[in-house]
């Protein structure tokens, strides 16, 4: 196994930054090309290889890279056996290229993580990985896809530009001997339940007279503290979306049989999705020159507004389009062949609100902690992601060809889920950064904090999103606030999962930015992710922040200090700093009792 850090890129610009006040790091060549370089040299030697990337569009970009870089060394007679491999594609287009490859027809086959496991790949004898699988089951699961014709193989894992990478480049111990982490596994999540309990009635009706009627029953040692009288068991919520309480209906209830029937003509297996997030209906993408109209993709409803808008570019095995015309009505996006190397992003906005706890509906308590010099939070939340507008880039030198904002943003994903949160100590926000910089400063941290999440629990880091609120006369509040949501609907138990070890994310995220080599930011550390750009160049007051979280400029008695002003305050006590110095402990849970 080989741990690659693609080189320095020449020119001082590196990938196309050319903002004046861009860091002054050492700027490294994509690891997108760096792959198509090291996939090309495999084919070239008659190495099979599977290659993974995160996104689907980079599945695309990688092979059409690799058959540009085979037709320039003349080799046009392997181009042939170029091919990617990812969701969107149809049956009859997956189960062609798994014939294929099993065939030993394709010589590199590009793809998402839709290879992991599950089919009979064939004798391979490489795997490629751009960017460092984020758990170690990932990692080991990819890689063990090759070395079953010659007992041996080599996994190559090119090095990206984003957070965890970094933190992993220089612990390469560290990466190696991770252990494979623990399932997330939630049996008492309602939305998760609703899904389930038709596929379960669709095979045998679900008799709630009968011994079905113990699963609606709940023990108090499957919740936290006293069962309320209005507790409802989560499969309770769900039997009641599924007959239609608040969704569209799946169940019906016989009231001969006293049992619980999947809907008449609905076949409920099909709309389970294996990654946890129920779409909504899903969009074609098509070719509107053709005649008919060639399908080109599909896409889950679930955040399609985000990837289909008039002016966006798609790669697909067809070649490239651009969206013209959108159908709502119909869910249909109308595209034509774009000749131009470019790629498109969104310019998106986040929108929390947390939900009081009601636990007829399903809503949880809050919970809290106080870790080191912050109180942190976990509950539910409400999400509204909305779309501004976009930008479109070429493609080799990431130059901004054209940037248009809309006046009225499209809401391309609103619901509740779980979540994670914490306010930035007073003595961050009103004496150690300044309030033009906190902004910056704050995202800074979300998305180190995002970019890291992979490596304290067992997930993908676009399974957790984050968002931060600001200081403001109009919303009441005057401190700084920073969300880290499930980005699946209603949870899955990894907003739990942050809650448990955010002091050891924190710390990672402290590190890394200590040991980033950049001046003032760059995608390795506060500029990660979809929201890089927000952290501008605020480095140094990132650091400042994430230390001020933790407490590692206060001595003990200063976070002793700190963990009771917090406490007078819950409560809804004041008191003057120079007499809380003098309070004692026994005082203390005297005033607060």
């Amino acid at each position: 196994m080989i741990l690659w850090q693609p080189p320095a890129a020449e020119g001082p610009s590196g990938q196309g930054n050319s903002d004046e006040n861009a860091s002054s790091q050492t700027q490294r060549r994509s690891p997108y090309a760096e792959a198509a370089d090291i996939i090309t040299h495999l084919v070239q030697r008659n190495i099979r290889c599977l290659a993974f990337v995160s996104a689907r569009k980079v599945a695309d970009t990688v092979a059409r890279d690799v058959k540009q870089l085979l037709a320039k060394v003349s080799r046009t007679d392997l181009v042939s056996k170029v091919d990617s491999y990812r969701a969107g594609y149809n049956q009859t287009e997956r189960r062609a290229l798994e014939r294929r490859l099993q065939r030993g027809e394709i010589s590199a086959l590009v793809c998402t993580s839709a290879l992991e496991m599950g089919i009979d790949v064939g004798a391979l004898d490489a795997t490629v990985h751009v960017g460092i699988p984020e758990t170690a089951s990932a990692m080991w699961q990819q890689a063990g896809r090759a070395g079953r014709r010659c007992g041996a193989s080599v996994a190559i894992v090119v090095a990206c530009e984003r957070p965890l990478d970094h933190y992993y480049v220089s612990r390469a111990d560290e990466l190696f001997s991770r252990r494979p982490e623990e399932a997330l596994c939630d049996p008492h999540n309602a939305a998760i339940l609703e899904v389930h309990l038709p596929c379960a009635a669709k095979e045998v009706a679900i008799d709630l007279r009968g011994a079905d009627s113990v699963i609606f029953s709940a023990c108090k040692e499957d919740v936290i503290g006293e069962l309320p009288q209005s507790f409802k068991s989560p499969l309770h919520l769900a039997v009641k979306r599924a007959l239609g309480g608040n969704n569209k209906r799946t169940c019906v209830f016989n009231l001969a049989t006293k049992t619980i029937e999947c809907l008449p003509g609905l076949y409920p297996h099909r709309l389970v999705m294996l990654r946890g997030v129920q779409s909504d209906e899903s969009w074609t993408l098509t070719d509107s020159t053709s005649e008919p109209h060639r399908i080109l993709e599909k896409f889950e409803g679930h955040r399609a507004m985000s990837r289909l808008y008039v002016g966006c570019i798609h790669l697909v095995r067809e070649g490239q389009f651009m969206v013209r015309k959108l159908d709502h009505e119909n869910r249909i996006a109308y595209a034509t062949a774009y000749d131009k190397l470019e790629a498109t992003t969104t310019r998106e906005r986040t929108e929390v609100v947390i939900i009081s706890p009601d636990a007829k509906q399903g809503v949880e308590e809050i919970l809290s902690k106080r870790v080191r010099a912050t109180r942190v939070f976990l509950g539910s939340v409400h999400i509204i992601e909305r779309v501004n507008g976009f930008i479109r880039r070429d493609h080799y030198s990431g130059k901004v060809v054209h940037e248009e904002m809309w006046a009225k943003p499209v809401v391309s994903a609103a619901f509740s889920t779980r979540a994670v949160w914490f306010d930035l100590p007073d003595e961050v926000v009103h004496r150690r950064v300044a309030l033009d910089a906190l902004k910056e400063a704050t995202v800074g941290v979300q998305n180190m904090c995002v970019g890291l999440v992979g490596s304290i629990a067992m997930c993908d880091t676009r399974d957790i999103a984050g968002a931060s609120i600001f200081p403001s006369s109009e919303a009441g509040y005057g401190g700084a606030r920073t969300f880290l949501y499930d980005t699946t609907p209603h949870g899955i138990g990894l907003a739990e999962k942050v809650f448990e070890n955010i002091e050891a994310l924190w710390n990672k995220s402290l590190r890394t930015v200590e040991e980033c080599a950049c001046d003032s930011g760059c995608p390795s550390c506060i500029q990660a992710g979809p929201k890089g750009r927000d952290a501008g160049f605020a480095k140094k007051h990132s650091k400042v922040v994430l230390e001020g979280i933790l407490g590692t400029w206060m001595d003990s008695a200063g976070l002793e200090k700190a963990s009771r002003q917090a406490t007078l305050e819950e409560k809804g006590l004041t008191t003057h700093p120079r007499a809380l110095e003098e309070i004692t402990t026994a005082q203390l849970e005297a005033a607060t009792k």
